[in-house]
């Protein structure tokens, strides 16, 4: 059983939060039963109305933290008039936590197609059978849809031009680690001049 409540300090943690993050992901798959990689996208319209939703964590690196959706989606529409979001990683079994604030920008379409070439079937005629967050008049013709793309896609499916990666550029992580008593450890990395990272620490 892992140790859940280990001390989170200042001097222990990573200069670089992506290296603290990767740490950390790297217990999480090893831990975490199922999908370590899912993780809350909050989003907002330019009047500030939020809205959440889980989606798959699909890479990350030094540059930020991709996901794929349809750009049509709810969360497409947002980011398009508000490309700000925020990511939120809850691994209970590690009474662990991962905030990340920043800008969203989409993949270049190449990125795109080359993650969209490795998804199964199924889920390739999906991204052309639904159109995402749409009111449908049930699940009847979303499977007629997707049985129509089916015979029309009867080898390689190509990629919908509606559908493609985003990637978070982060601005700031908030790392949370659970205690004892409540006080829990919270660590704050926020970007500042020049690219580097502040730490702090937060109360809990």
């Amino acid at each position: 059983m892992p140790d859940t409540r280990q001390p989170l300090i200042e001097k222990g943690v990573e200069s670089d939060p992506v290296a603290q993050f990767a740490q950390w992901y790297e217990r999480a798959q090893a831990t975490v039963k199922p999908l370590p990689d899912a993780v809350a996208l909050a989003t907002a319209t330019p009047a500030g109305h939020p809205s959440l939703r889980m989606v798959l964590l699909k890479g990350f690196d030094a540059h930020g933290f991709v996901f794929y959706t349809n750009y049509r989606s709810r969360k497409g529409r947002e980011l398009a008039r508000n490309p700000r979001a925020a990511l939120l990683f809850y691994w209970g079994e590690l009474e662990r936590q991962v905030r990340i604030d920043g800008r969203v920008e989409r993949l270049m379409a190449r990125e795109s197609e080359e993650y969209f070439a490795t998804r199964p079937r199924g889920s390739q005629l999906s991204a052309w059978a639904s159109s995402q967050s749409a009111l449908v008049a049930g699940r009847g013709p979303l499977e007629r849809r997707f049985a129509d793309f089916a015979r029309k896609y009867p080898d390689a499916v190509p990629r919908p031009p509606h559908w493609g990666g985003y990637r978070l550029v982060p601005e700031a992580f908030e790392f949370w680690q659970g205690r004892e008593d409540r006080l829990h450890d919270r660590i704050l990395y926020r970007r500042v001049r020049g690219g580097r990272w502040r730490i702090a620490r937060l109360a809990p």
